[in-house]
């Protein structure tokens, strides 16, 4: 019978990996990824663990050391192909213990929709191919969950809330924000019903999986990295928390909608809702738990201007339980329900995974940003300086060209921002330095365009030729490849 139950979650788990592996990206699709990939090299190297531009991100630097370690074993010396099997792997396994949470939530034909539904979900697919923090984080929450139901059937087993707890530290181990935005939606598991031996378990958890967590960050804090890491930190936050407005909140409001429609499509959402709705009827604790996990995950992050889609992974799991049980719901009733669900999974099937499929087979076989930049390369200069906005790490680690940072803003610039950049190239100019400038550093992160003026104004710029390039901020199901122009810059 127990293994008789584990063979779905294995046809599932060997159709999502190879399905990965056969799209996994040549290259790094974002910076996050390079930045990975090279951070957790030098791990390697200074056997000290380096941390990413943000909360760290220790577990997840530290399983990519281990797995390009062991590619290094087989003589595949490229830390971003380690780094994306990575995520190939990890994200392969989440898709067994989702599963067993949508079983135990709902039922095994529930199950069986919400797996597919969130396995081929344009949104996890798309960052399941290349290296990024997300595929162990979804894991490692996944199983903390799993075995926190198994702990709500069984109170008594008390391993089982110790080893949720220990995984729900690996979880903020490995992204700290997802930990921390879901720390209401666990509690009501262990505390729903309230009662004083629920209140003690909740402390017990939460005590062991804090200790768990603030285990890997210890590296960063007392070692001599403490200073760099705390500045980056602060500089983070004030990238990701800005200075509210009314303007700024509805911006993120809508955006956020956006995405949301966007990744389930119309017809997705509907289906979503409607198994919300489904479940709300049960009116069980798997109930609170499931609209506090959407709810909580999705609506928190209108405080944030650094949002993309793939921050909505989180929120995609538990509208994902949701659909599958609107879809087993309907298969309940007669044969027009039945051709109805298998109407919508066609149209999720057609509009949803087979252009993301296309996309990611693309990124298979070429990188847009690889090739652009050994372009860039073979058109300036050794001792040339670029200007750009993000993707400064790309033109440094595939063009081997300087980069010249310049002020970028979602909302606005000030007009002291670009005098101080004016003062710092001028200089380099009047060095000797060869300047050139892309069209990602002459439009991007200028939304009224007050750099784009000031630098036309102030500067001459010659064209010198263009290539294909791809941008990554709209989210890795998105396709955005466009010819990105390179320019000669001099003063007027």
């Amino acid at each position: 019978m127990k293994l008789k139950n584990n063979i779905i979650p294995f046809i599932l788990f060997l159709g999502s990996f190879f399905l990965r592996l056969s799209l996994i990206s040549k290259g790094p699709f974002n910076v996050d990824c390079l930045d990975l990939a090279t951070q957790a090299e030098r791990s390697l190297s200074a056997g000290q663990l380096q941390n990413m531009y943000g909360s760290g991100y220790p577990m997840v630097v530290i399983l990519s050391a281990g797995l390009i370690y062991i590619f290094r074993m087989i003589n595949i010396v490229d830390p971003v192909s380690a780094v994306n099997m990575m995520s190939v792997v990890t994200t392969s396994i989440c898709v067994i213990f989702f599963y067993k949470i949508a079983e135990r939530i709902t039922s095994q034909k529930a199950a069986i929709f919400s797996t597919i539904l969130f396995s081929l979900n344009p949104a996890f697919l798309g960052n399941s191919v290349f290296g990024i923090s997300h595929g162990p984080a979804l894991l490692f929450l996944s199983v903390s969950i799993y075995f926190l139901i198994l702990f709500k059937e069984d109170n008594k087993c008390l391993k089982y809330l110790f080893i949720s707890a220990i995984f729900f530290g690996f979880t903020g181990a490995a992204r700290l924000q997802d930990m921390i935005f879901l720390i209401i939606p666990i509690a009501s598991l262990i505390l729903i019903p309230l009662k004083p031996c629920n209140i003690k378990r909740f402390l017990l958890f939460s005590l062991i999986a804090a200790a768990f967590c603030a285990l890997f960050y210890l590296p960063y804090i007392i070692t001599d990295a403490r200073e760099d890491y705390f500045s980056q930190l602060r500089s983070y936050r004030a990238d990701s928390l800005p200075v509210y407005s009314l303007e700024f909140i509805r911006y993120t409001f809508l955006e956020l909608h956006g995405y949301l429609c966007e990744l389930l499509l119309p017809v997705g959402l509907c289906i979503s809702i409607c198994g919300l709705f489904i479940l709300g009827r049960k009116k069980n604790s798997y109930s609170m738990f499931i609209y506090l996990w959407f709810f909580v995950s999705f609506y928190i992050l209108i405080i944030f201007s650094t949002t993309r889609p793939r921050f909505l992974l989180l929120s995609l799991m538990p509208l994902s339980i949701a659909a599958g049980e609107c879809l087993s719901y309907l298969f309940n009733f007669n044969r027009v329900f039945k051709f109805v669900s298998i109407i919508m999974l066609c149209l999720l099937f057609r509009m949803g995974f087979l252009p993301t499929y296309y996309l990611l087979k693309f990124r298979h076989r070429v990188s847009v940003i690889i090739e652009y930049c050994k372009w860039l390369n073979k058109n300036t200069e050794k001792n040339s300086l670029i200007i750009t906005c993000d993707d400064k790490p790309f033109i440094r680690y595939y063009g081997s060209r300087e980069s010249l940072a310049r002020p970028m803003n979602t909302f606005s610039i000030s007009i002291e921002q670009l005098e101080m950049f004016k003062k710092g190239l001028d200089k380099k100019i009047e060095e000797g330095y060869p300047v050139y400038i892309t069209d990602i550093g002459l439009y991007a992160y200028a939304p009224k365009g007050e750099f784009t003026s000031f630098f036309r104004h102030n500067y001459r710029i010659v064209p010198v030729g263009k290539s294909l390039y791809e941008d990554w901020h709209q989210g890795a199901s998105e396709d955005q490849l466009f010819y990105n122009n390179l320019y000669k810059v001099t003063k007027n």
